[in-house]
Formats: C-alpha cells, structure tokens, sequence
C-alpha cells in the first residue's frame, strides 16, 4: 500500500474535509505571517493535488507560489486544474537525498532566489527522520522567512464524557496504525524545530474543538481523525495478524464511537499544533 494511500478516492474526500474543519484554525495564523508584505514567495510541501494550495494561498500578497509532491499522479492533476502564473506544482520528494538539488533546480526555473513563507502540513509524522527534514528546508528559506508546520498532536484530543472507555481505545488503535502517522509528531514540533536550527519558534494551536449542538463540525472531526481506521485495519490484518485484535475492535465498536463524538452532550478536542518560526541568525 505504502505512499499509495494517499492517491485513494475516499483518502482525498477526508482531506477536503480535513480542508475545511482546519481553515478557521488556519487562516488566522497564514494572514497573520504575511501581513503588511507584498510580492511573496511560497514553498508547499506535501501539495497533494494542489486544490488546498491554491485555496490557502490564492492571495494577492504571493507573487509565487510552488507545490511539491512525492506522487507524480496528483502532481498531474494539479498542473492540468490548478497551474497558472502564480502557481506552479512539481513532483519533488523531500526525503530522497537529492532532494536539496532538485529544489535547487526548481527554483531557478521559477526564477525564486529564496521563500518568504515555507508551508509544510502533516508531512513529518509520515518520515522516519523529521530533524533531516526540517534542516533541509531551513535552506531555502529568505532571511525574514517563516516557516508554518503542522502536525498531528493527540496529547492533546479528549472526548467528554467518554462512555465505556472509547475514544481512549481509539487513540490507541491510531497509535499503532502505520498509515495513520506518528501521532504525537505535534508534541515534538517545538523540539524539533530548536534542535534543527529554528528561532523564534511559536507554537500557535493545539486543538480544534467542539460542543453542544455543532453537529457537521463534530461530523467533520470524525471523518478526519476516524473514518479510515476500518480500511486501513482489514488492510493490515489481512497483510499481519499482529492487528487482528484492533480490527476485532474497530468491527464491533465504530458506530457506537461516531454516535459519541457526534453526540450533542459531547465535548470534544482533537489535538494538532501549528507551529511558526524564523530560519535563525545564518540563514
């Protein structure tokens, strides 16, 4: 299955959902990194097929914008839908070693000497070496740069009340699904970005939230976090018996945990964190 996950018809409608529960998390944050500045320059790492892209950053104040993927198909479809004079999409995979040197290659076609913004989203928990990573971009980023990363946190998710123990349960089935990420990779952001040569590192949010009567918001929540555990677990049972009780698990009790999280006497968080910083003193 591998990196293919993310080419799935149902994995793309969860990100379109994952797009619009985070926007009101976002937005904020993005306006507030670009304010007062004009003709910027921005990296997305982990563009997928671009339309979240084009959605954050169609703003007037970026003079160009470039989305990287590792998965050539989705490169595709952005360039067909997507591509204009601001906004260009290349298939470029930060974790192979010549990364650094087709960035390069990149940019000179684009004629971008450096990036004012560097935006990467729920792409280091699915890497085994986020230091490497977060070293590699720092590179390219303009001396007043900034770099906006955001991760998966679920130290920071609850569910109250949580009936019979299940969204706990469901926190630890996520922790053991390979395609689900390193879960806590947002906790370990703001050590991350120190130890890799970051400067004023703020970490700006940490949960989306919900309560009461906010019935498509607590839908929405359940679809990014939860709707693809029964897939990915017949997956992994069928291919490693190792998961058999989790999918056991899943079986009997998902539509017992979609009617509590959507419950209007329910409240609830799930964490992830949006850290910004600058590029340190020898950028």
């Amino acid at each position: 299955m591998g990196k293919n996950v993310f080419l799935d018809e149902m994995e793309l409608k969860r990100l379109v959902t994952q797009g619009r529960l985070l926007s009101e998390y976002e937005q904020p944050i993005y306006q507030k990194v670009i304010a007062g500045r004009s003709g910027l320059t921005l990296l997305d790492v982990g563009c997928n097929n671009g339309w979240k892209t084009k959605e954050r950053f169609c703003d007037k104040d970026f003079k160009k914008v470039i989305g990287i993927e590792c998965l050539k198909p989705l490169v595709e479809q952005a360039k067909e839908k997507l591509e204009d004079e601001v906004f260009s999409f290349y298939t470029c995979d930060i974790t192979e070693e010549d990364f650094t040197k087709k960035l390069r290659q990149i940019m000179q076609n684009e004629d971008v000497p450096a990036f004012d913004v560097i935006h990467c989203s729920f792409v280091l928990m699915h890497t085994d070496k986020p230091e490497v990573i977060l070293k590699r971009l720092r590179e390219f980023l303009a001396p007043e740069g900034k770099l906006i990363v955001i991760e998966a946190d679920d130290a920071q998710s609850a569910l109250s009340p949580d009936k019979d123990g299940l969204f706990k349960k469901m926190l630890e089935v996520l922790s053991v699904d390979p395609y689900a990420g390193k879960r806590n990779m947002g906790e370990e952001l703001p050590r991350l970005l120190s130890n890799s040569g970051y400067a004023d590192i703020k970490s700006e949010c940490t949960k989306v939230c919900s309560s009461g009567m906010e019935k498509q918001k607590k839908e929405d929540i359940f679809e990014v976090y939860c709707s693809y555990l029964p897939e990915d677990l017949s997956l992994l049972g069928k291919q490693n018996g190792t998961y058999k009780s989790e999918w056991e698990w899943v079986q009997k009790n998902f539509d017992k945990l979609y009617q509590q999280m959507t419950d209007e006497a329910t409240k609830i968080s799930m964490g992830f964190r949006i850290c910004t910083c600058g590029g340190g003193n020898d950028v």
